[in-house]
C-alpha cells in the first residue's frame, strides 16, 4: 500500500514539473532604427574640441558607429563606440553635414545627413589693413577707386576715414575701397582709416595716400610679390595684386601668352586669371599697362605653370593602394574587400574618413599602421573627384 501511494507521488511531482517546461522564447533581431540627436548640430570654434551629445536609436544592441561621409573633415571629426561625434582642434572652419553608419548583428543601416557640425574662426579684431599701391598717383579732373584691401580679423567690418582732409570728394565704402572725385584738388592726401568689428576698433595712419598733380607720371616698377601661379589642368587660379608707380587709372593688357587664348586674362586692377580651360604646360606672361601719359612693357613678368592632370583609375591606382596598405584585412577575410571595384567605390566617402583620422583616434586606418601620406590620400580624392573611374 505504501509502496503504491509512493509511486502514485511521483507521477504527480513529474506530471507537474513537465507542466512548467516551456519552449524556448526567441527574441527576434532588429536592425538599427530611428538614430536621433537632440540636438542635431554644434557649433564649435576652431582650435576647440567639442562633442555631440549621444544619440537615441532603436534596435538590436550591441551597435557599431562609423562616419560614412564627412566632406572635406580631413579626419577632424571622428564618431566614438557610444556614437557621440567629436571634433578635434585641427578642423578647419566650414560647415560639415555627417552622415552615420550603425552595425549589428542584422546587418548595416545607414543615416544621411543626421548631424551638422559648424565651425568658426575665433573672433579677432581688425589688424594688418594694407592697400596695394599704398601710394597712388590720380591726374588733376579724374576720379579715382582703391582696389579693396587686405585686412586680417573677423567680418563684417566698418570703415570711417579719419579727420577726412577733403570731405565730399574722398569717401570710404564698407568693402574698404577709396573713391576721389574728380574735383579734388591738386595736393597730397594722407588717409588715417579707422576699421570696427563686433569686438574692437583700429586705426591705420597713412594706410593710403593719393598725391592729384597736374602732370601724369607714366606707368613705371609693376611688380607681383608673387610672379607665378602652379595649377593643375582643369583648376583655376588668379595672381595676387600687383604694384605699380605711375598716375592712375591704368589700363592693363597681355602682350604675350602662348597658346593660352582666352584661358589667361588680366582686369584693370592687374590681376592675372588661368581658367579651367587652359591646358597643360608653362606660360611665361609679358603686361603691357597704359594711362594717360604713356605705356610701359614688362616682359616675362609673371609664369603659369598647369601640371597634367594623373588620370586615377580602380584599377591602375587605387586596387595597388589598397593591396598595399589594407591587406590584413581588406583583401581577404570578413571585411569588407576593398579590392572590389564595386566595394571601393561604393564606401570611398567612409575610406576617405577613415584614412584622413587621426592616427590612434576611433576607426582610423590603416589599423595599427602608420597613416597613408598626402600623396596617397590625394589618389582616393583624385578617384573620388574624376568619377571612379575602373
Amino acid at each position: 500500500m505504501i509502496r503504491i501511494f509512493s509511486v502514485v507521488v511521483l507521477l504527480n511531482v513529474v506530471l507537474v514539473v513537465s507542466s512548467c517546461i516551456h519552449d524556448p522564447v526567441f527574441t527576434p533581431i532588429e536592425s538599427p532604427a530611428d538614430l536621433k540627436y537632440l540636438p542635431d548640430s554644434l557649433s564649435v570654434q576652431v582650435g576647440s574640441v567639442a562633442s555631440s551629445v549621444q544619440p537615441t536609436l532603436s534596435g538590436s544592441r550591441p551597435f557599431t558607429f562609423s562616419l560614412s561621409t564627412i566632406p572635406s573633415s580631413g579626419g577632424n571629426i571622428v564618431i566614438g563606440e557610444d556614437g557621440v561625434i567629436t571634433t578635434n582642434d585641427q578642423l578647419a572652419s566650414g560647415k560639415y553635414i555627417v552622415s552615420v553608419v550603425v552595425i549589428n548583428t542584422s546587418g548595416s543601416v545607414n543615416f544621411p545627413d543626421v548631424y551638422e557640425v559648424r565651425a568658426y574662426d575665433p573672433v579677432s579684431s581688425p589688424s594688418q589693413l594694407v592697400y596695394t599701391p599704398s601710394t597712388v598717383n590720380v591726374l588733376t579732373g579724374t576720379s579715382f577707386n582703391s582696389s579693396p584691401p587686405t585686412l586680417q580679423g573677423t567680418a563684417p567690418f566698418t570703415f570711417f576715414l579719419m579727420n577726412n582732409p577733403a570731405p565730399g570728394n574722398i569717401s570710404i565704402n564698407n568693402y574698404g575701397v577709396v573713391t576721389s572725385t574728380a574735383a579734388l584738388a591738386s595736393g597730397s592726401y594722407a588717409l588715417d582709416i579707422q576699421v570696427t568689428n563686433s569686438i574692437g576698433t583700429e586705426t591705420f595712419n597713412g594706410a593710403l595716400t593719393i598725391k592729384v598733380g597736374n602732370t601724369a607720371i607714366p606707368p613705371s616698377n609693376l611688380s607681383y610679390s608673387t610672379n607665378y601661379m602652379t595649377i593643375d589642368a582643369g583648376g583655376t587660379g588668379t595672381s595676387v595684386t600687383p604694384t605699380i608707380s605711375g598716375t592712375s587709372p591704368f589700363t592693363f593688357s597681355l602682350t604675350s601668352s602662348p597658346d593660352g587664348g582666352a584661358s589667361i586674362t588680366i582686369d584693370n586692377n592687374g590681376l592675372i586669371r588661368a581658367l579651367s580651360s587652359l591646358a597643360a604646360g608653362i606660360y611665361e606672361l609679358s603686361v603691357r599697362v597704359t594711362n594717360s601719359a604713356g605705356t610701359a612693357d614688362f616682359p616675362d613678368t609673371y609664369t603659369i605653370t598647369v601640371n597634367e592632370m594623373q588620370v586615377v583609375t580602380f584599377t591602375n591606382y587605387v586596387k595597388p593602394l589598397v593591396a598595399q596598405y589594407c591587406s590584413t584585412c581588406h583583401t581577404t577575410g570578413p571585411q569588407t574587400i576593398y579590392t572590389n571595384y564595386n566595394n571601393a567605390s561604393r564606401d570611398i566617402n567612409l575610406i576617405l574618413d577613415r584614412v584622413q583620422r587621426k592616427q590612434g583616434s576611433a576607426g582610423f586606418m590603416p589599423k595599427q599602421a602608420p597613416p597613408l601620406n598626402t600623396s596617397q590620400i590625394q589618389i582616393l580624392k583624385d578617384w573620388l573627384s574624376q568619377g571612379l573611374l575602373q
